[in-house]
């Protein structure tokens, strides 16, 4: 991220980004790598917009899925232990039998007798009905490996902090970072309207998954029956698509694993769903990028004005007087309390923040704050004005809560308290 990209982008930029994006996914249709991909995909079932929704409720995460037989005979997989199914519709006619007048084929009207009567006749009718049934996601199953057109992104981000907040200002839902079990990186959750990304993950996956996801939410929360629907494919494609656009501006490449991703989401080597969708890839990745600029020009601002240094210690009443570990990143400060619980049976081990101000009238100038003591997560800080708009130490403590779930919240207990009848 230099200078030159510190202002709006223009239309020639992405026109140039997405011709670039277009050609390399064509070039990736005639490898054999596609090949061996499309023989295999071509196996799995294309769900409906119904069912499609119906899993997306059930597990936001899912992306291949299979009922229990077709994982065991045509993947040579199994369904794991103790797996819970996704619940699907799926049609379950039947036939029965009913008399009706026999028609004459040449004139099309009921056939009589001899008498005038007319003649009827038994036939077989099928009964549209439906039935639920069960499916699994792959990442639900084990044995031969499916094959993946995608490789891991790995390498840094300049600025990774400020600019993963910069992209998290620009998104209108909650993003959380946690642990996710199948194999993918992040999912936008429809019905909790949230985006959760995987934890772990090196920062260009990072920053990539983030931005695909925010798209998803700018784009496909609009979805509501009166305008045509997009189907996966189309939406897929167009949140990678934007991902890899805004990337490219702030010289991040995700090339290995956008031009694979969007090859396995098209539905043919002419690419109709990248095409048709250029208009709103171009002004999607445009006011991204837009929002994420300004953003980030704001965060450098007030790194002029302060800094903030996290700790890791095993005396939490008199931080500097315990075993200290200081870091920039909040990460490695909650990796370090967790050994400091482990090492010392006291259990007053804690993590916090030092603030530093370049203004030395500051009365916070060099204060340390505790956002953990012992077991106890300390949300005091946010009730003073000088740190409750501070977004790294907001996001901070979203870490903590996420990274280490069992600590005692005192929100959460005063809530609890207020609805106990006595």
């Amino acid at each position: 991220m230099n200078d030159t990209n510190m202002k709006s982008i223009s239309t020639v930029q992405i026109d140039e980004i997405t011709k670039k994006l277009e050609e390399g996914v064509k070039a990736l249709f005639d490898s054999e790598k596609y090949m061996n991909y499309l023989k295999v995909m071509s196996k799995f079932h294309n769900y409906s917009f119904n069912n499609s929704l119906l899993i997306a409720m059930q597990m936001p995460q899912a992306s291949l899925v299979a009922g229990y037989s077709k994982w065991k005979t045509t993947f040579h997989r199994q369904v794991e232990k103790g797996q819970k199914a996704i619940k699907i519709i799926a049609p379950s006619p039947y036939k029965i039998d009913k008399i009706q007048d026999k028609i004459d084929p040449d004139t099309n009207r009921p056939m009589l007798d001899s008498s005038g009567n007319t003649i009827k006749e038994k036939v077989k009718v099928v009964i549209p009905a439906y039935k639920v049934a069960n499916v699994f996601d792959v990442s639900q199953t084990s044995g031969e490996p499916i094959p993946s057109l995608v490789n891991e992104l790995s390498g840094d981000v300049e600025e990774y902090n400020k600019f993963i907040e910069a992209i998290k200002k620009t998104s209108t839902v909650p993003i959380k970072f946690a642990e996710i079990d199948t194999s993918a990186k992040g999912y936008y959750n429809i019905e909790d309207k949230c985006i959760v990304i995987k934890d772990n993950m090196s920062e260009v996956q990072t920053a990539k998954t983030l931005i695909h996801e925010i798209a998803h939410s700018i784009l496909h929360e609009k979805d509501t029956g009166i305008e045509k629907e997009a189907d996966r494919n189309t939406k897929e494609v167009q949140a990678e698509s934007v991902a890899y656009a805004t990337c490219q501006h702030f010289n991040i490449d995700t090339t290995d694993y956008s031009f694979g991703y969007i090859a396995g989401w098209s539905s043919g080597k002419e690419v109709e769903e990248l095409r048709n969708s250029m208009n709103v890839i171009r002004q999607t990745a445009s006011d991204l990028i837009n929002g994420i600029e300004k953003n980030l020009s704001m965060l450098m601002e007030k790194e002029n004005d302060y800094s903030i240094t996290f700790f890791a210690t095993s005396n939490a009443e008199y931080p500097d007087q315990g075993e200290m570990y200081e870091t920039e990143n909040i990460d490695e400060a909650i990796d370090q309390y967790k050994k400091m619980i482990d090492n010392h049976s006291n259990g007053m081990s804690g993590i916090g923040f030092t603030y530093n101000s370049k203004d030395k009238e500051d009365i916070y100038n060099e204060s340390q704050m505790m956002l953990v003591s012992g077991n106890k997560l300390c949300l005091d800080v946010l009730d003073i004005d000088k740190f409750k708009d501070i977004e790294e130490i907001k996001f901070s403590i979203n870490s903590i809560q996420n990274k280490i779930p069992h600590l005692i919240n005192p929100t959460e207990q005063k809530t609890h308290s207020k609805g106990k009848s006595r």
